[in-house]
């Protein structure tokens, strides 16, 4: 049974279409680069979601303040924070070295649309660096556009919220030769080399943001999209013998094509001709962006 089964083909067009929806211009390479551009647009954009907001001990500059103030009020009101982040937002081949790396977001604190591009906020040259989580927003300082490898802002965040570096101590690396200085780190960062650094606490830790590719790409990015293509393949084998009493007794010829449709909140794969339909609702999740 030669069943033409290829639910990535399917899944992509989809992603692209979600994409497209959003505003983007997808132009990807190949089906595998349509799911991992649409899970890297997801990692970089923050969702809208309601969030406990947390502070760390900064100083907020006072023609800042408004602006701190307004974004931080939307946090947790669980307002669109897409307009504040990078410029870069809506380029889909961008990516976020810092976040990649350090697991750090930074969010502009205009208080008025920017008025080449209205959809953004007004830019600011000191950004509010924070690390979202899903239901928690930990602001740890206000920087300027120079502090992309600064590892001060590692240091706050290991000394006001210890739990969030934890799971990133090595338990195997006890020490280091030497640690790298920040224009160290952005050199090997820009060259896709990642850096264990040790910490004030004389633990060494690997990048919060789960790494750098030698391609320049995040490790992360690339780990959930190779996850999620693992998942439709074995999808595919599951409908594949599904459908097999049905090529065996003659009612689907055995090079049936099979797609898979999106119904509003259902998915379903069916071939043509159509003889039966495999729900796939809650197996096969695109997660919103």
């Amino acid at each position: 049974m030669v069943l033409q089964i290829i639910f990535i083909r399917d899944v992509a067009e989809r992603c692209a279409d979600e994409l497209t929806r959003a505003g983007y211009t997808p132009d990807p390479a190949d089906d595998e680069d349509t799911i991992y551009t649409y899970v890297s647009i997801r990692h970089r954009r923050v969702r809208a979601s309601t969030r406990a907001v947390h502070k760390a001990n900064y100083t907020v500059p006072l023609h800042l303040a408004s602006g701190e103030q307004q974004l931080l009020a939307k946090v947790e009101a669980g307002g669109d924070l897409w307009p504040h982040q990078s410029r870069k937002i809506g380029n889909l081949s961008v990516e976020d070295g810092m976040l990649n790396d350090y697991g750090i977001q930074h969010f502009h604190l205009g208080t008025t649309p920017a008025p080449c591009r209205p959809h953004l906020i007004a830019g600011t040259k000191e950004l509010l660096f924070a690390i979202v989580k899903d239901r928690d927003f930990y602001a740890i300082g206000i920087y300027d556009h120079n502090a992309w490898t600064k590892q001060a802002l590692l240091d706050v965040v290991l000394t006001t919220w210890p739990s969030l570096t934890e799971i990133y101590a090595t338990k195997d690396v006890q020490g280091l030769a030497r640690n790298y200085t920040d224009d160290e780190v952005m050199k090997l960062r820009a060259a896709g080399i990642n850096v264990l650094q040790l910490r004030p606490d004389g633990k060494v830790q690997m990048g919060m943001g789960g790494g750098v590719a030698s391609d320049g790409r995040s490790i992360a990015v690339r780990r959930e999209t190779d996850q999620f293509i693992d998942h439709i393949e074995e999808l595919e084998q599951v409908v594949a013998a599904a459908l097999e009493p049905y090529v065996t007794d003659g009612r689907l010829p055995s090079d049936a094509p099979v797609r898979v449709v999106w119904d509003k909140d259902e998915v379903y794969a069916f071939p043509t001709p159509i003889v039966v339909r495999c729900n796939l609702t809650g197996k096969l999740v695109i997660p919103p962006l």
